[in-house]
C-alpha cells in the first residue's frame, strides 16, 4: 500500500453440538512483519526466535499440517525455508518490488492432490507494473527444504492495481477459488485450482464501486459464502454473497463506515460468520452481519478498541488456528471471543512481546483440501423413549453417507446411508455419533455425542448455579451452591481454572446438603464452572454456569445541561446493555435519588455536586461517580477559552477546558498536536482535557456546538492553547 496514498442440558429440545475434524496445523507458524514470528501451541501463541523477513506490509507463512513446524515463509519478493534462508530459487518474486508495501503480497495454496507441492501468488504494490502472479514451490527440492520449481516462476495472471488475494476450497473439495480485483474498476477475478494446475479463463464478476486505491484486504468468511473488503478511501465497507461452487461475487450490501479518517484497511470475519471486523488504521470496529439491511448493519457499529491508550493504529485483522482474531498494530493485539458481539468480544492490546514489530501484515489462513466450511449434527431431543431424528448442518457437495449411532446393541439399526436417518437408542448414556460424508475428493468426519436420559425419571429440584463475589476483581474468593435441593451423594465440582491448580477440582461426598464450594480465579477471563452430581438411580449430570471475572465495564456518566432549576438529563455510557441503576445526585437534603435508566434531576443552587450510580449491566456490576458544576446560565451564553494549560501536577491549569455560561447541545471537540495528529477528543461538555503524555508546545483546538436559548445553530470555534512543562 502506498498512501496517495464468543451444559446447560434441556429435555425435549433442539441440541447443535458442533462437528469434529482432523487436526489441522499448516497455520500454527506466523512469519510477518520486521522479523515478527508467532507459533500456536497448545497452551497458546508465542513469540518464536526473529525471523529473515523485514516487510511494511503483506507476507505469507505455512507449517507442517501434522507436525505444526515451520516450512517456509515469503514476503512476496523472496521465499525462506524453515532455517530462515532464502530458497536457492526462492529470489526475485513480484509481490512488492519497490517498497514491500503490497497489503496482501502473498497468498500460500497448496497444489490439489498433490503432496510436496505449494502455489504461492503474489500481487504487486500498487502503482508498479508487476501485478498478479504465481509460482510454484517444491518441498522435495533443496535437499527438503524446498525451492522455486524452474519454469515455474511469476507466471502472469492479471495486470492490476489492487493489492487483494484471498484463497478458499471450493465446494467440491478438489480445488480451491484464487480472488483478486481490478483496479481501477470494479470486477473480481476468481480464479480455480485443481491438481492440473490454475485455470484459465478465470469467473468475472462486475459489481460493486470501483476501487481507485487497490490497498487494504478482502476475505471469505469461514463458511465460504460472503465476501467482505473495503474502499479505502470511499469509506465504505462491501459486503457480497460469494458462491465457492461458481465463483461467482454477488448481491452487494454497502454502507458507510461511520468514524473518522476513513483509510479502510483490515476486514475479518468471526468464526461464525455472524460478525464483521474492519480496522481503519485507527480503530477496530466490529458489524453485526446477520441483520436485514445495510442501514441496520450500519448501526450496529460496536467499537473495539474504545479506550486504548495512546495513537493506536490497527492494520490487518487475521484469524488464527485457535479462533481468536488477532491485529497488527506494531505489536500484536487479540480478540478473544470474536463470535461475542460489543464488549464481550474481549479485547486485548500487546499480548506478546515480539522479536521484532508486526508493522501492518498477518498472514493469511491456509486451507487443506478436506478442510470444508465447519459441519454440525443436529439431534431433536435426547430422550430415550424417542426415535432422534439427526440432520447435517451442510450437505453440498456430499455423494453418499455413511452414518454410525454408536448404539450396536441395536443391531442392524446401528447403521444408515439416508441424509437425514433417525434412530432410538437402546439405553441411557452417551452414544458418539459418527457421519462420514463422500465428497468424491476426500471424505469428511463429523461427529457428535449425544447424551441419551430417561425423561421419565424425575429431575432434580435445583435449578441452576448461584454464587456471591464482586466479579469486577481478580484475586477475591467466590462461594458456589445450587440454587435450591438435591438428593446426590456427591458434587464434584470444576471450576475451568485449570492455572489455578489443584485448587480449580473441589468434591464433596456424603450426606447432602453440601457446603459451598470456594474458589478464587487465576486472572481475567470468562470462566465455565460445572458442577457434576447424581440423583438416587439416575446417571450422573453435569450443569454448567459461564461467569466473567475481572472484565467488568467501566461506564462514565454522560451529563447534558448543567444550568440551574434546568432539568439535568444524566445517563450511562460504555456499559452494554443497562440492566438496573439506582443513582444519587449529591444534593445536601439527600433527597436527589432515581431508579431510572436515564434520569433528571432540577438542581437548585449552583455548585458542585458528586452524583453516583450503582449499576447492572450485561457486562457486569459496579459503582462509579463524577464531579458536576451547576451553574447560572446568561442568556448570552458567553464562552471563554484558556489559552495556556500546565499539567505539573501543582494543581494549577493542570487541566483544560472550554468554560460556558449555558447548557450546550451537538459539542464536539478535538485537540491537534502540532503535526495535526488528534491526542483529545469529547462530545461532553463537561470532561477536560488531561495532558499525560505530550510533550510541551502548541495545541489546537476545534470545537462545535449549539448554545441553549440562541437560534439553535451549530457554531464552530478554533484556537490554540500553550503547553508548558
Amino acid at each position: 500500500m502506498k498512501f496517495l496514498k464468543n451444559y446447560s442440558f434441556l429435555l425435549m429440545s433442539l441440541l447443535l453440538v458442533q462437528g469434529t475434524s482432523n487436526a489441522q496445523n499448516q497455520n500454527n507458524q506466523w512469519r510477518f512483519g520486521f522479523a515478527a514470528g508467532v507459533a500456536f501451541l497448545p497452551s497458546g501463541p508465542i513469540a518464536t526466535a526473529p525471523a529473515a523477513l523485514a516487510t511494511g506490509e503483506g507476507s505469507a507463512s505455512i507449517a507442517n499440517p501434522v507436525t505444526g513446524a515451520l516450512m517456509f515463509y515469503t514476503d512476496g519478493v523472496t521465499i525462506w525455508t524453515a532455517l530462515n534462508q532464502p530458497m536457492p530459487n526462492g529470489t526475485g518474486l513480484l509481490g512488492g518490488v519497490s517498497q514491500l508495501s503490497s497489503t496482501t503480497a502473498a497468498v500460500i495454496v497448496p497444489r490439489p492432490l498433490t503432496p510436496n507441492q505449494y502455489y504461492v501468488f503474489t500481487i504487486d504494490e500498487q502503482f508498479s507494473n508487476n501485478g498478479f502472479r504465481y509460482s510454484l514451490v517444491d518441498m522435495t527440492l533443496n535437499n527438503g527444504l524446498g525451492d522455486v520449481v524452474t519454469g515455474q516462476k511469476n507466471i502472469p495472471l492479471l495486470a492490476t492495481l489492487s493489492e487483494k488475494i484471498h484463497a478458499v476450497p471450493s465446494s467440491d473439495g478438489c480445488g480451491y477459488w484464487v480472488i483478486t480485483h481490478q483496479t481501477v474498476g470494479n470486477t473480481f477475478n476468481c480464479y480455480k485450482v485443481t491438481q492440473a494446475g490454475v485455470q484459465l479463463p478465470p469467473v468475472l464478476s462486475t459489481i460493486g464501486s470501483t476501487q481507485g486505491n487497490g490497498a487494504g484486504h478482502m476475505k471469505v468468511s469461514p463458511q465460504f459464502n460472503k465476501l467482505a473488503m473495503g474502499s479505502f478511501f470511499a469509506n465504505t465497507v462491501e459486503l457480497y454473497d460469494f458462491n465457492n461452487t461458481t465463483g461467482v461475487v454477488s448481491n452487494l450490501v454497502s454502507w458507510n463506515f461511520s468514524f473518522p479518517n476513513g483509510l479502510l484497511y483490515g476486514v475479518e470475519f468471526s468464526p461464525n460468520g455472524n460478525l464483521l471486523y474492519v480496522s481503519n488504521l485507527f480503530r477496530i470496529i466490529q458489524y453485526d452481519i446477520t441483520l436485514a439491511t445495510a442501514t441496520q448493519i450500519q448501526n450496529s457499529a460496536y467499537e473495539v478498541s474504545f479506550g486504548t491508550s495512546g495513537i493506536y493504529s490497527p492494520a490487518s485483522l487475521q484469524l488464527g488456528p485457535n479462533n481468536k482474531i488477532y491485529a497488527a498494530s506494531g505489536g500484536l493485539d487479540v480478540i478473544n471471543n470474536p463470535n461475542s458481539p460489543g464488549f464481550a468480544c474481549g479485547f486485548q492490546t500487546n499480548i506478546l512481546t515480539l522479536q521484532g514489530s508486526s508493522n501492518y501484515g498477518l498472514p493469511q489462513k491456509v486451507y487443506l483440501l478436506g478442510q470444508t466450511a465447519p459441519n454440525a449434527i443436529t439431534f431433536s431431543d435426547s430422550c430415550l423413549q424417542s426415535v432422534i431424528n439427526f440432520t447435517l448442518a451442510d450437505t453440498t457437495g456430499v455423494i453418499s453417507y455413511s452414518w454410525n449411532f454408536g448404539d450396536p446393541a441395536s443391531g442392524t439399526q446401528n447403521t444408515s446411508n439416508l441424509v437425514q436417518p433417525s434412530h432410538q437408542f437402546t439405553q441411557s448414556g452417551s452414544f458418539h455419533v459418527t457421519a462420514v460424508l463422500n465428497k468424491g475428493c476426500f471424505s469428511d468426519t463429523v461427529k457428535t455425542t449425544v447424551n441419551v436420559v430417561n425423561c421419565q425419571v424425575i429431575s432434580p429440584a435445583f435449578t441452576g448455579l448461584v454464587f456471591s463475589g464482586d466479579t469486577c476483581e481478580v484475586g477475591t474468593s467466590f462461594s458456589w451452591n445450587v440454587n435450591g435441593s438435591t438428593g446426590s451423594s456427591f458434587f464434584s465440582w470444576n471450576f475451568g481454572d485449570p492455572s489455578s491448580g489443584a485448587s480449580n477440582l473441589v468434591l464433596f461426598s456424603g450426606q447432602p446438603p453440601f457446603p459451598p464450594a470456594n474458589h478464587v480465579f487465576s486472572g481475567p477471563g470468562i470462566y465455565n464452572v460445572c458442577l457434576t452430581y447424581q440423583e438416587p438411580g439416575q446417571p450422573a449430570r453435569t450443569t454448567c454456569r459461564l461467569v466473567r471475572i475481572g472484565l467488568c465495564c467501566r461506564p462514565r456518566i454522560l451529563v447534558t445541561d448543567t444550568c440551574v432549576n434546568n432539568a439535568t438529563r444524566f445517563r450511562l455510557a460504555g456499559a452494554d446493555t443497562l440492566r438496573t441503576a439506582s443513582w444519587f445526585f449529591g444534593d445536601q437534603a439527600g433527597t436527589g435519588t432515581a431508579q431510572q435508566l436515564s434520569p433528571t434531576f432540577v438542581y437548585s443552587e449552583p455548585g458542585f455536586y458528586n452524583v453516583e450510580v450503582t449499576f447492572v449491566a450485561s457486562c457486569g456490576q459496579g459503582k462509579v461517580n463524577r464531579l458536576i458544576e451547576v451553574i447560572n446560565c446568561r442568556n448570552d451564553c458567553e464562552l471563554s477559552f484558556p489559552n495556556v494549560v500546565t499539567p505539573n501536577g501543582d494543581g494549577l491549569n493542570d487541566t483544560w477546558k472550554i468554560v460556558q455560561q449555558c447548557p450546550v447541545q451537538n459539542y464536539s471537540l478535538t485537540v491537534f498536536n502540532r503535526w495535526g495528529r488528534p491526542v483529545f477528543k469529547s462530545n461532553d461538555a463537561q470532561e477536560a482535557w488531561k495532558p499525560v503524555n505530550e510533550e510541551g508546545g502548541t495545541y489546537y483546538y476545534k470545537l462545535s456546538l449549539i448554545k441553549s436559548g440562541g437560534e439553535n445553530l451549530q457554531e464552530e470555534f478554533k484556537g490554540w492553547i500553550q503547553m508548558v512543562r
